[in-house]
């Protein structure tokens, strides 16, 4: 049960587990290996469109 709570907290706060918004399919890590091997991010900029 933790495993679980674990890899969806993973899945949606990590950058290269979330999934691609063009391929609902692809994470970006795995698109990012399919564009070219090895190829990762190292930088991102995260945009908030809600007012907090």
């Amino acid at each position: 049960m933790a495993q679980g709570r674990l890899n969806k907290f993973f899945k949606e706060s990590c950058l290269m587990e979330q999934d691609f918004i063009q391929d609902g399919e692809l994470t970006v890590g795995k698109y990012l290996e399919k564009i070219q091997k090895g190829l990762v991010a190292v930088d991102f900029k995260r945009v908030n469109l809600n007012q907090d």
